[in-house]
């Protein structure tokens, strides 16, 4: 611990002046990446080979979905940090329907991932989420990680950024999913409950950029947050800007229905257990299952 410390030190004395100026402001963009495997038995039959392949095909459209880039503006005060627009799988694509659908399930059911500000010296957010069409508010305090400095480093870009780790209880949206395609399949109505599983986040920091946040919630941390991986996702910083020539203002979203991490969460769980049965409906097979084909 005294080594970092001492390292960290090392590395303030380095910083230029102009990011203590009162009116600093950055910019960050970060590429996220969510790999999905369905996890299916193998099935040397040349049906099952069908299946396979069109399953496949299916998880390559989904993982396409789910690598997004975002953009974090910040300064000493607060960030904002938004999901860049993409262009989309394609109406025409007779999977875009329940590629989309998928997806949402991975990120927590919600139509978009919104915009978070967050409250560097409050230790506080503001998450504005579109949830089928209704927008909320969502106010709460960020995450207190327990985290553990490490002794090791590495160059994310042009910084020298310091490993640390932290443990954390974290929903399964993976596992439920694929609990979801079981059922459907062998055509169970069965209700999913929420699967928790304990899971090691490890983030890379740069103190060269001192200021206590990072993708997501992550923060509190004595530099950026550049690199962040957590369960079968990753998040990479690719850019940064410091102190660009056309400002951003750094404000709390509007416009939504106020409501705690914890209320929103149990009317996402509703909304994704109607979205579940409504999809049951069309029956594991055909056109409403996973990975295409009309049978076996």
């Amino acid at each position: 611990m005294k080594n970092i410390q001492k390292l960290i030190l090392a590395t303030l004395f380095l910083i230029p002046s102009i990011l203590l100026a009162q009116q600093f402001q950055g910019r960050a963009i970060y590429q996220t990446k969510t790999t999905f495997d369905l996890g299916q038995k193998n099935d040397t039959t040349k049906q099952g080979q069908v299946r396979a392949e069109r399953r496949k095909a299916f998880e390559n459209m989904l993982n396409q979905e789910l690598e997004k880039r975002f953009v974090l503006d910040f300064n000493q005060k607060a960030a904002i940090y938004e999901e860049e627009a993409k262009v989309d799988v394609g109406a025409s694509n007779p999977n875009a329907g329940r590629i989309k659908m998928m997806a949402n399930v991975m990120s927590g059911g919600t139509v978009s991932n919104g915009v978070l500000y967050t409250d560097i010296q409050n230790r506080t957010y503001i998450n504005k989420q579109e949830l089928f069409g209704k927008n909320f508010l969502i106010k709460d305090k960020l995450p207190n990680y327990e985290w553990q400095l490490e002794n090791e480093t590495k160059k994310v870009g042009n910084y020298t950024c310091y490993k640390a780790t932290a443990k954390t209880m974290m929903r399964d949206f993976q596992a439920e999913a694929k609990k979801m395609r079981d059922n459907f399949r062998k055509k169970q109505k069965a209700k999913i409950e929420p699967i928790i599983k304990e899971v090691q986040i490890t983030v890379w920091y740069t103190p060269q950029i001192p200021i206590s946040v990072g993708p997501e919630k992550f923060g509190g941390l004595p530099g950026l947050i550049l690199e962040a991986n957590i369960g079968n996702t990753q998040l990479v910083c690719t850019q940064i800007t410091l102190n660009p020539k056309e400002k951003v203002e750094i404000n709390p979203p509007k416009g939504g229905k106020e409501i705690t991490q914890e209320k929103f969460d149990e009317t996402r769980q509703k909304k994704m257990e109607e979205m579940s049965k409504n999809f049951r409906r069309g029956g594991g097979r055909g056109r409403g299952g996973f990975g295409g084909g009309r049978g076996r």
